[in-house]
């Protein structure tokens, strides 16, 4: 049978002549496979991609719906002939990718409700299903200065060529000279975001330049990762300084429990831009159980139709309030733009920036600001 490998066919066939030694079968083996290939045929039915955007209204992921209903449907079929589970010790770097693609795994929760409803089938883990939507994200090109200071163009070639396939978002710009690269910096000519990277045999040469990055000659794909964290970090930290502002910082009262805490913080914001939508719609998330808890921070997170990318509010409380089997000091609602594909990375450049943070040390928003930048 396609989907399963000869050695998890072979384990089938012992389980079922044990469960046959000791009586525990209601079906033949050949019934058994019967019922598979039925399930097969019925995914063929089931027209995912019509779901997948259907129910990406509400959510607005700029995913790749064919690439996404692709793998899905293998990754169905293949459960189906042969069912395969996360192991339990998996769950910690499950909630990391949780908080770093919130809206991904809910929406991924409720495709793997409707699966299990239609298809029937043993089990059915939505976390598989967040995988393969992060693995379908689409991303936009073309938004950081990538500056590589690199006097061997054989290896300059190579670099441009790594980056171009696997750095996204960026803007490449190769620079063989010293006089070429500082002629650009002192006039100015470099983007308000960019990043500079620097072979480190000439860095030596680079005294009076900010370098965000050194490599030394061809670039691993360690290389490429870190230069991909840093760009998505350098767009990130530039919309958090250029949007945050003095009245999105507020103090609030501890009430008997959080969600008359977080309902008084939101109507203060509302005299700074909250829509009384925007109010609801978080309100709702939270007394459905969507919280997101880094550290000792509450981070209530919702899709708007917003101005910017998207937009942070900071409540800081006079003191500790329960959230479930959690206790927070301070609360950030995070409203993220739904046709903002850029911003990908944000949930875990504010999990990297605040899950060891001590909150009382925020007393204002240049604190913060500080803090997140």
């Amino acid at each position: 049978m396609r989907y399963e490998t000869e050695t998890q066919l072979c384990l089938q066939i012992q389980v079922y002549y044990i469960c046959l030694a000791n009586n525990l079968l209601s079906i033949d083996f050949q019934e058994y496979l019967e019922q598979k290939l039925n399930k097969l045929d019925k995914i063929e039915k089931f027209k995912l991609i019509k779901i997948l955007s259907k129910m990406n209204h509400s959510y607005n992921i700029d995913l790749d719906i064919e690439i996404c209903a692709t793998t899905i449907e293998q990754h169905l079929k293949r459960t189906i002939v042969f069912p395969s589970y996360f192991e339990g010790d998996m769950n910690e770097q499950f909630e990391k990718m949780r908080i770093k693609y919130p809206f991904i795994f809910e929406f991924a929760e409720g495709i793997a409700e409707e699966l299990q409803h239609f298809l029937s089938i043993l089990y059915i883990d939505g976390q598989f299903v967040a995988l393969y939507m992060i693995n379908a994200l689409k991303h936009e090109n073309n938004s950081v200065d990538l500056i590589i200071y690199e006097e061997r163009y054989s290896i300059s070639n190579i670099n441009n060529k790594l980056i171009e396939a696997q750095v996204k978002n960026a803007k490449l710009r190769v620079i063989h000279s010293k006089d070429e690269l500082s002629n650009i910096s002192n006039s100015n000519k470099l983007d308000k975001i960019s990043v500079i990277i620097v072979d480190s045999n000439q860095a030596t040469k680079m005294k009076n330049l900010d370098i965000d990055y050194l490599f030394e000659g061809i670039l691993s794909n360690e290389d490429l990762q870190s230069i991909q964290i840093m760009i998505d970090s350098k767009k990130i930290s530039h919309e958090i300084q250029a949007s945050l502002g003095e009245e999105d910082f507020t103090c609030v009262t501890v009430k008997s429990n959080f969600m008359d805490t977080l309902s008084d913080g939101l109507e203060v914001l509302k005299r700074n831009g909250l829509t009384n939508n925007q109010i609801d719609a978080i309100k709702r998330r939270e007394e459905a159980g969507n919280q997101l808890i880094i550290g000792e921070l509450s981070v209530p997170h919702i899709q708007a139709e917003i101005a910017k990318p998207f937009k942070l509010f900071y409540l800081k409380l006079d003191k500790k309030v329960a959230v479930y089997t959690s206790k927070v000091a301070g609360i950030l609602i995070v409203i993220v733009n739904g046709s903002s594909n850029e911003y990908t990375q944000l949930f875990s450049y504010l999990y990297d920036h605040l899950k060891d943070i001590d909150l009382k040390i925020i007393n204002s928003k240049e604190d913060l600001l500080q803090i997140l930048l």
